[in-house]
């Protein structure tokens, strides 16, 4: 099982990190891609984010927006809804930048 690592970075006025016992109830509750592309996902350092990652996934959540490079950043989650296949991405930013 995969631990939560590393030490929240600074200087930043807010660091956030989500406890991967929340995952159970995120997926109960529909929750089926989380965004990683985001200003925190690496509040806690690079290998504590793509840890992170490796515990969504092993949640059965879908992480998107962020990896150990560029393609798996961009790579979709690829979700059946309905009969449909749905890809979603996920990328963010901070303005100003």
């Amino acid at each position: 099982m995969l631990a939560l690592s590393g030490r929240a970075i600074g200087p930043k006025q807010f660091v956030f990190r989500c406890d991967p016992e929340a995952y159970p109830a995120a997926v109960a509750a529909g929750v089926d891609v989380v965004n990683l592309g985001n200003s925190h996902s690496q509040d806690y350092g690079k290998a504590a984010m793509l840890t992170g990652r490796a515990i969504l996934e092993a949640a059965g959540l879908h992480p998107i927006g962020a990896g150990s490079n560029a393609a798996e950043a961009g790579r979709p989650a690829l979700i059946e809804v309905g009969g449909w296949t749905v890809a979603v991405l996920g990328f963010g930013g901070v303005i100003p930048s």
